[in-house]
């Protein structure tokens, strides 16, 4: 009958030991060695492979999220200037409410707050992060938007101004993340 393989001993262990053929001390290679079927560049292409494909699942999700609001957006902007180009409608519609030069104020909050949102945006993509600035950027347009559906002085100006102030950091965090 064939002797059985010797145990060596097991640093730490308290005498028992572990069977290696041969009878030599086990090697740290045979315990965590390179799997026989491990081919180191089979796995870089499929790392690079999947990185590229979450790149290109990055900007598909941000340009359609950025037309997505935008769309909305000018559209409803685009509905503003139709409906308002009537004088009449605007008398009848604005005339009771005190709201006859909205336009004028709600253009420029939008098109005048912007300047000073170029000193800030950096700042603010810093602080929040490129994410979650585009998030809250997203969720300044949804405000002007519902906005439009109570018109008064103090819903339509206040978010005019506030979608001002947040188009240049959500133009900026979707250029940063789309970028990197």
């Amino acid at each position: 009958a064939p002797a059985p393989p010797r145990l060596a001993p097991v640093p730490g262990s308290l005498g028992l030991g572990c069977r290696v053929p041969g009878g030599g001390a086990p090697q740290l290679d045979d315990f965590v060695g390179a799997h026989p079927d491990y081919n180191e560049e089979e796995e870089e292409q499929k790392y690079f492979r999947r990185k590229r494909l979450g790149v290109v699942k990055n900007v598909v999700a941000a340009s359609l999220a950025g037309t997505l609001t935008y769309g909305v957006y000018l559209g409803l902007l685009q509905m503003q200037l139709i409906l308002h180009y009537d004088e009449t409608y605007r008398e009848v519609k604005y005339s009771n409410i005190q709201l006859e030069d909205i336009d004028h104020k709600v253009l420029m909050g939008i098109n005048i707050t912007p300047i000073a949102a170029l000193l800030y945006t950096p700042v603010l993509i810093r602080f929040f992060g490129t994410k979650w600035a585009m998030f809250l950027a997203v969720g300044i347009y949804a405000l002007f938007v519902s906005s439009n559906y109570w018109e008064r002085y103090y819903t339509l100006v206040p978010s005019a101004v506030a979608i001002g102030v947040a188009i240049v950091p959500l133009w900026a965090s979707m250029g940063n993340y789309i970028t990197r």
